[in-house]
């Protein structure tokens, strides 16, 4: 019943977006892109309405941005990420996506119990909520709890935002999959979210690791051509650097692609 009524939402938001309506409705399909172009789009359509959630997903997607190193500043981008969740928080301290993105926030700096405390806040003010699970599994996962953030995870896929925002979710997926030390299923959902967004650097990064770790170097090679061809400064022998964000291959210790002559 849940991935119906889930199925049934989807439908409705993307007809209404077909039938250019008055007005501007949330850019959610871009909000979830790892395209900066669409990011910036999203940007500019949510700048346009003063409330707190509109406030957080702008938070949301400069998130996306730093770490994604598509901004020339980060830590401006940075600043004015923390002063619009914070801005969000205040007036509508009980909402779900703003405590959601507040979660997300903390997570991203290093406060674990923070981020869980607040996901979980979230998920129980809006239970079922997709984005708060998404949310809360990336917080287990930084807590070292990578079943629970698989199975919460599995849970969640079918809402609605999970449907629009698959990139997300299927990647979130494969970074618990690979800390289970699950490679096969965590390359088929790297895989599934690359089909969502051929521009999803991060499921190229794990395809890579990935095949070059089960000696697929043709398959390897063609993730690393890819995102040579979407990330401009991109050399296999960046993703050994410290601040270069692959921090899951580099706990799993698969980053052996970066010597890789491919």
């Amino acid at each position: 019943l849940h991935r119906a009524i889930s199925a049934l939402a989807l439908t409705l938001i993307q007809t209404v977006g077909q039938l250019r309506l008055p007005g501007r409705l949330l850019p959610l399909t871009d909000l979830f892109s790892f395209s900066r172009s669409r990011l910036l789009s999203a940007d500019r359509v949510l700048s346009e309405t003063d409330s707190p959630v509109a406030q957080s997903l702008r938070a949301f997607l400069r998130y996306t941005l730093i770490i994604e190193r598509q901004t020339p500043d980060q830590r401006a981008t940075l600043a004015e990420a923390e002063a619009l969740a914070s801005r969000a928080r205040e007036r509508a301290p009980a909402d779900p996506i703003v405590l959601s993105v507040s979660a997300l926030m903390r997570s991203w700096q290093g406060q674990v119990a923070g981020a869980l405390d607040l996901a979980r806040d979230a998920c129980r003010l809006a239970p079922g909520h997709d984005l708060a699970h998404l949310v809360l599994s990336q917080a287990l996962t930084d807590a070292g709890r990578d079943s629970e953030a698989l199975s919460l995870l599995i849970r969640a896929r079918g809402g609605p935002l999970a449907m629009l925002g698959q990139p997300s979710w299927r990647l979130r997926q494969a970074a618990a999959l690979i800390r289970l030390g699950r490679y096969a299923e965590a390359e088929n959902s790297a895989a599934a979210a690359l089909s969502h967004s051929t521009e999803c650097r991060p499921a190229l990064r794990f395809l890579a690791a990935l095949r070059h770790h089960r000696r697929d170097e043709e398959g390897a090679a063609a993730a690393l051509t890819a995102l040579r061809r979407i990330e401009p400064d991109f050399a296999p022998e960046l993703m050994a650097s410290p601040d270069y964000p692959v921090s899951t291959l580099r706990r799993a210790g698969l980053l052996a692609v970066a010597r890789a002559r491919l």
